[in-house]
């Protein structure tokens, strides 16, 4: 079967913010505070940063043992892990020092397998079988360019209702029908707006959590940034 898109440019109405900085949930890669090395954050939380003490790899994400400090907005210092990096996930027994405590649990892919436990990881410390992970499912990951006509209209669109604001191009771990719109020469993002009364960590919240829901206030606004956006494309 033929498949033809028309037009080129495909928007999708999923929760992403746009404003002074995107709100994504379920996790991303971010680079280190130095901008050498990518690493996961399963639990991004607005302005905080990070270092990694380690090696990377050749396409730059931490591998190996290290430690990878953890720095509030403000700059101070919030937790340390040290354990193996795999392409830029914890994979393995993971020690953490915070607020004056140890801890350690078992990490796989990156998320957090068991509860975390009091002092140091044991020298021998496997998952137990009942939280052993079996891919169901996986698709490479895709993307679109910025620079595009559409994308240089979103831009617009943002900054009529948020003067000021920049788009800011991220990835998130999750699944949409972009990779195969994508796949037939398609340019597609996510894109909405929200109210100013939510924060980035609050939408990051509610994003395919529990008691998943969007304010009226926002759904308004997102229902007239894609009137906009299809007013100013055609324009």
């Amino acid at each position: 079967m033929k498949i033809t898109l028309k037009p080129r440019f495909v928007l999708f109405a999923v929760a992403l913010l746009f404003c002074a900085r995107a709100a994504f949930g379920q996790g991303e890669f971010q680079q280190t505070r130095g901008g050498k090395t990518f690493i996961w954050n399963g639990t991004p939380k607005p302005g905080e940063t990070a270092s990694w003490d380690g090696d990377r790899d050749k396409e730059s994400y931490a591998t190996g043992f290290g430690a990878l400090t953890w720095y509030t907005a403000n700059g101070s210092v919030y937790a340390l892990y040290y354990g193996n990096m795999v392409h830029g996930k914890f994979e393995g027994a993971v020690n953490v020092h915070t607020n004056g405590r140890r801890a350690h649990a078992y990490f796989v892919d990156g998320g957090r397998v068991t509860g975390w436990a009091r002092g140091p990881a044991p020298s021998k410390m496997t998952v137990p079988e009942e939280v052993i992970v079996e891919k169901l499912f996986s698709k490479q990951a895709s993307v679109s360019p910025t620079g595009t006509p559409l994308w240089d209209v979103l831009g617009k669109v943002v900054d009529r209702h948020y003067p000021g604001a920049k788009l800011l191009p991220r990835l998130i771990v999750g699944f949409t029908d972009a990779p195969y719109f994508r796949e037939h020469g398609a340019i597609a993002y996510g894109f909405g707006l929200f109210s100013r009364a939510l924060t980035a960590e609050a939408m990051s919240g509610r994003f395919h959590g529990n008691d998943e829901r969007v304010d009226v206030e926002s759904l308004a606004l997102t229902t007239q940034a894609w009137l906009d956006t299809c007013q100013l494309f055609l324009e």
